[in-house]
């Protein structure tokens, strides 16, 4: 996984010299996220092994081998929707991410999600540094902020629930 990091995000998109190619290199790998996770949903969608149920805790996993995985793959799309974002700034790609936030959400992957709410918080942050405009800042501000509670609250749940030993059945 480290040497595919390393190809796919730091050795391919520095041999590119040219805006088009990086942004063509992202959309092509951005597609291949999401057409790996359209795929995997549309082939479970009459599976009942589809859900992952420990205790009373029920994880969807579509046609991944584990809900963990779903929950990488989200991730990865995610953080390739903003990436595309970046370079083209068109609004379609933000949105390709709610529903991606959404598998997140079902996967029930802890470490995906808080991967997800740090990547998007330095995200957010790099936006207001780069941006002096009153209004983008207020927006992404309240965004920021609304992220931090979220990540305050489902971290409470996680101390809440290694405290009473219960972390298995969360």
């Amino acid at each position: 996984y480290t040497i595919l990091f390393l190809l796919v995000f730091i050795l391919i998109p520095n041999d590119m010299n040219r805006k088009t190619d990086y942004l063509q290199y992202n959309k092509v790998f951005l597609g291949a996220i999401l057409l790996s996770l359209v795929l995997s949903i549309i082939l479970a969608i009459n599976d009942h092994a589809s859900f992952y149920i420990v205790g009373e805790r029920i994880r969807y996993q579509a046609f991944f081998r584990n809900p963990n995985y779903l929950g990488m793959f989200s991730l990865l799309g995610i953080l390739s929707s903003f990436q595309v974002y970046a370079v083209s700034q068109r609004r379609k790609y933000l949105v390709v991410i709610i529903p991606l936030l959404f598998l997140l959400y079902l996967s029930d992957s802890r470490t995906s999600m808080m991967a997800a709410g740090i990547a998007i918080l330095i995200i957010v942050y790099l936006s207001l540094r780069a941006r002096s405009n009153h209004r983008t800042r207020m927006l992404l501000g309240a965004f920021t902020i609304s992220t931090l509670v979220a990540l305050a609250i489902l971290g409470g749940l996680v101390v809440y629930h290694i405290s009473a030993g219960t972390i298995n059945q969360f």
